[in-house]
């Protein structure tokens, strides 16, 4: 197996570190102290069930990650990334799950381009209050390399995946998807929010639907 670390334990990251612990697929959680004794002395809870995950500070990593997945806050992206130095090798493949078009060329400032592969997570609907995390759909992770082309960096998060039993796409066109989504959101995030209404509320009424096809 490979050495998986996901560093973010919000909604998304706590869903998937909870379907790789489900498959008795080790996994690490990089936090800073602070974090790690909180999670310890809380726990973390999905879906009613507690895990118990392994927690770890960027100094108690004795060896690079195979993949690292990247859940966290869009806004503290780049403060955040401090974490990771030292923890970057030369064949450690990153992703991140962070909505927007972006995140991928705020990480290529701190650690370049090379092991970077595009993706984004749908049809999770994962939320989070306190310690405890809820949801219904796993999420679909798409990913693919922007050359439209499988390579090494891809098979390995393919076999990953497959072992882990975590659903996914891999996309001959991750560009156009993750514009896709992006496009999705802004309809349907936005309007919701100025509305003040639930998703339902677009699949019944025309002029909420509307109101999302002009966002988008």
């Amino acid at each position: 197996m490979k050495e998986v670390t996901i560093f973010g334990l919000g909604a998304i990251g706590a869903s998937i570190a909870a379907q790789f612990t489900d498959e008795y697929y080790p996994v690490d959680i990089l936090c800073d102290a602070e974090r790690k004794n909180r999670y310890q002395q809380k726990g973390i809870l999905v879906n009613d069930k507690t895990y118990d995950l392994n927690y770890r500070t960027n100094d108690e990593y004795d060896s690079k990650p195979d993949l690292m997945v990247i859940c966290v806050k869009y806004y503290d992206l780049r403060e955040a990334l401090k974490q990771l130095d030292g923890l970057i090798g030369e064949k450690t493949v990153i992703m991140s799950l962070l909505n927007g078009i972006d995140s991928e060329e705020i990480i290529a400032e701190r650690f370049g381009y090379e092991n970077i592969i595009h993706a984004f997570i749908y049809n999770i609907d994962a939320t989070r209050i306190d310690h405890r995390i809820r949801y219904l759909h796993r999420g679909i992770i798409v990913f693919g390399e922007i050359n439209h082309q499988a390579d090494e960096t891809t098979n390995l998060v393919k076999d990953i995946f497959d072992q882990a039993k975590i659903s996914y796409e891999l996309s001959d066109n991750i560009m156009k998807r993750m514009w896709w989504k992006y496009m999705a959101n802004i309809g349907v995030n936005q309007t919701t929010a100025i509305l003040k209404a639930p998703y339902r509320l677009l699949q019944e009424a025309s002029y909420a639907q509307e109101l999302a096809r002009d966002a988008m």
